[in-house]
C-alpha cells in the first residue's frame, strides 16, 4: 500500500524557509502567526534540532540551508524546477562528461571574502573528502577552477549532476577560515543570514547579512528555538511566545482555524508514505497479499488516520512529480 502526502499543514515550507525570510521572496507541517515584533525579529519553534553545524555530518546541511545561511550553486524552486543561484549558468560538454558552471560575479561570503570558482572548488572538494554520502550523488574525476568558471568532470555521463548539486550537502562555504570541524563554530557561507549564536540541541540565532547579494533580507534577526514536545510548541504559538511552530500534527489544524492572527497554507508535498507486509507464514502466498491490498480502504485511511492530509498512491512516486503519472 502506498499513501502520498497531499497537504502540508504549513506556513513556510521548510525547503523554502530561507527565501521566505528574504524580502525578495519541505515537507514538514508548520504554523505561523501573522505578526512579528516591531524590530524585525522572529522566533520559530522547531524540533529535531542540530547537534552540530558541520554540514557534512548526517543531514545537518539541511539545517544550515533552512536557516538561511547556506546556499548552493543551483536550487529548486517551489515547482521543483532547477534555478540559478551561486552559479548563474551551466552547460555540459558534447561528450557529456564535463559540466561547466559560470560562478556569479559580485557575491561575497559573510566574512567579506569574494566568491570565486576556486573557493567553490575548495568547498566541494571538502565535501567529497569528509562526507560519506557525497559520492552517492556522483563521483568527480576532477574539479577545475578557471577564473569564474568551474568545470566538474566525471568518468561516466551524469545527466542530473546540476540537480545533485542542489542538495544542501553541497552548500558552498569558505574554506579559508581554516576551521576543519564545525561544531559551535558556524560555517562561513553566502546566504541572507549569518549565525550569531548556536547552542547544540537548544537554540540558534541568525542575523541579517547586510551584504547579501540577493537583496536585503526582510528580518533583522531570527531565533530557532528547540521545542521537542509537540504540545508545548502548539501552546507557545497560541501564547505568542513563538511566531512559527514547525512540525505540528495535522490534528492541531483545528486549533488554529478561524483565528484572525493565524495564517494557514496547505501545500502539496513530494513526500510518500509506505506500509509494508512481510512475506513469512501465511503471507508467503502472493495471492493473499494481493487480496489484502485490494481489500484495504486506502481512501478511508487517508481521510480518517491522516486527517485528509494524504491521497491514495497509484504509482511509486507522488503525483506532484508529474513525469511519473
Amino acid at each position: 500500500m502506498k499513501i502520498f502526502t497531499k497537504k502540508s499543514f504549513a506556513f513556510l515550507m521548510a525547503i523554502l524557509m530561507m527565501f521566505t525570510l528574504v524580502a525578495c521572496g519541505g515537507d514538514k507541517k508548520e504554523t505561523t502567526s501573522t505578526s512579528t515584533n516591531e524590530n524585525g525579529e522572529l522566533v520559530i519553534g522547531v524540533t529535531s534540532f542540530a547537534d552540530t553545524l558541520e554540514p557534512t555530518e548526517q543531514y545537518f546541511s539541511w539545517v544550515i540551508t533552512r536557516y538561511g545561511v547556506g546556499e548552493n550553486l543551483v536550487r529548486f524552486d517551489e515547482h521543483g524546477e532547477l534555478q540559478a543561484s551561486l552559479a548563474e549558468d551551466w552547460k555540459v560538454s558534447d561528450d557529456k562528461l564535463t559540466w561547466e558552471f559560470k560562478i556569479r560575479d559580485g557575491v561575497k561570503f559573510s566574512n567579506g571574502n569574494p566568491l570565486t570558482a576556486e573557493a567553490v572548488k575548495s568547498s566541494l572538494e571538502r565535501t567529497f573528502r569528509k562526507s560519506k554520502r557525497a559520492e552517492g550523488f556522483f563521483k568527480p574525476a576532477s574539479i577545475v577552477a578557471d577564473g569564474q568558471t568551474l568545470k566538474i568532470s566525471t568518468e561516466k555521463p551524469v545527466a542530473i549532476l546540476p540537480q545533485c548539486l542542489a542538495d544542501p550537502l553541497f552548500l558552498i562555504l569558505d574554506t579559508s577560515d581554516n576551521v576543519e570541524e564545525y561544531t559551535t563554530n558556524a560555517p562561513i557561507c553566502t546566504g541572507p543570514y549569518v549565525f550569531k549564536e548556536f547552542v547544540p540541541t537548544e537554540y540558534a540565532v541568525v542575523e541579517r547579512n547586510e551584504d547579501y547579494w540577493g537583496g536585503k533580507p526582510g528580518l533583522a534577526k531570527v531565533t530557532f528555538k528547540c521545542i521537542n514536545d509537540q504540545s508545548t510548541r502548539s501552546l507557545s504559538l497560541k501564547t505568542g511566545e513563538i511566531g512559527i511552530a514547525y512540525n505540528l500534527k495535522i490534528e492541531n489544524k483545528a486549533d488554529f482555524e478561524g483565528q484572525d492572527d493565524i495564517n494557514i497554507q496547505e501545500l502539496k508535498s513530494l513526500r510518500s508514505t509506505y506500509a509494508f507486509m512481510n512475506q513469512n507464514g501465511v503471507l508467503k502466498d502472493i495471492s493473499l497479499r494481493q487480496a489484502l491490498i485490494r481489500a484495504l480502504d486506502k481512501k478511508a485511511y487517508c481521510e480518517n488516520l491522516l486527517g485528509g492530509a494524504a491521497t491514495p498512491g497509484k504509482a511509486p512516486i507522488p503525483p506532484t512529480l508529474d513525469f511519473g503519472h
